[in-house]
């Protein structure tokens, strides 16, 4: 355990597999060997930049197996050298006014895996596309079978997103009908906590081929649409109460909240979007309510329960697995929606 060979990326779009050298563990510290990391789309928007100012290690997400930990570290998340876990993508304070009232994910010091540690920032491994990650304390971990495949334990953090999105901030329940903006890895995955609460219709958009068509059906869609003129083509009497927008795309975002029922609520999903003053007007004189949620939901029981019971084809959300030398010989490789990264393969 001497070196990590991870992915870096600088300055000027650089872009190279780097060995850094593995650091005693602290007292509040875990060090992480990764098995998996997730590419998401925050960690997709960065590795792709050309505007960084300092380097980083990428990735935000990760399962593996805990190589060493500090007393504190292992008092405060329940766990022990060997035991196999995933990371979520941030740390927070567990000390501000949002800490301490149940609202983590939007603490005021929050620092992301693979966007916020300089790559010479001690301790190092900062980031989950590498042999080793530096688990820093404050971070959230999640102790998984050691018998769950990997490409499905690396969902649980998207997962506990999607449940937050659905059923916190879209206050999903029985009957509610709830419209999905694209078969992204975060949209399937609600569907299938939407079909597992009960929520009906569900209907996922976006779905242009018949391998993503097939994909939401089998994630426990209802119904699912092409492009925007489908969405604002459904039948007024049976609009969605709910609007997720799971991708960046700006327009299909707006034109989700035109599509909602009165009173509807809809809830931009760790993605960036811009409102349209036509949506906006819509919204103003329909009642919707506009939300965001950029981190995973504290409960974990409902998204434990979706990945154990294996109702869903939950590993065909990862059907891909690059190396981290792949990465760096076709950067767009990266633009794969259902990815993740195996940084132990050369």
């Amino acid at each position: 355990m001497n070196f990590s060979r991870s992915l870096v990326i600088g300055p000027g779009g650089r872009r190279e597999v780097a060995e850094f050298t593995v650091p005693e563990v602290e007292k509040d510290g875990l060090i992480l060997e990764v098995e998996l990391a997730r590419i998401t789309e925050r960690d997709r928007k960065l590795f792709l930049r050309h505007d960084l100012s300092a380097t980083l290690i990428p990735g935000s997400i990760a399962i593996g197996r805990v190589k060493a930990i500090g007393d504190e570290a292992a008092a405060f998340y329940g766990v022990n050298a060997g035991d196999r876990v995933v990371v979520e993508p941030f740390t927070s304070c567990y000390n501000c006014k949002p800490c301490l009232t149940a609202r983590r994910r939007i603490c005021e010091r929050r620092r992301w895996y693979g966007q916020d540690f300089a790559a010479d920032e001690p301790p190092g491994l900062g980031g989950t596309w590498g042999q080793y990650l530096y688990v820093r304390a404050g971070s959230r971990i999640h102790k998984v079978p050691d018998e769950w495949e990997a490409q499905i334990a690396l969902l649980m953090p998207e997962g506990l997103l999607a449940y937050g999105a659905l059923f916190d901030a879209g206050e999903g329940s029985v009957g509610k009908g709830v419209l999905i903006d694209a078969p992204t890895i975060l949209g399937l995955l609600a569907a299938a906590l939407a079909r597992e609460g009960g929520l009906d219709p569900i209907t996922v958009a976006g779905c242009f081929t018949e391998k993503t068509r097939r994909l939401a059906m089998a994630m426990g869609a209802h119904q699912v649409l092409g492009g925007e003129e489908e969405i604002l083509s459904l039948d007024r009497w049976k609009r969605p109460d709910i609007f997720l927008a799971t991708s960046s795309n700006s327009s299909v975002f707006n034109t989700g909240i035109m599509a909602l029922a009165p009173g509807g609520v809809a809830v931009s999903v760790d993605c960036v979007n811009r409102l349209s003053e036509t949506a906006f007007r819509y919204a103003q004189e329909h009642e919707i309510c506009l939300k965001s949620i950029t981190g995973p939901a504290w409960e974990t029981n409902g998204v434990r329960l979706l990945l154990e019971r294996a109702r869903y084809p939950l590993a065909a959300l990862i059907e891909q697995t690059f190396t981290l030398d792949d990465l760096v010989r076709e950067p767009e490789l990266v633009e794969a929606e259902y990815a993740a990264v195996n940084p132990r393969l050369l």
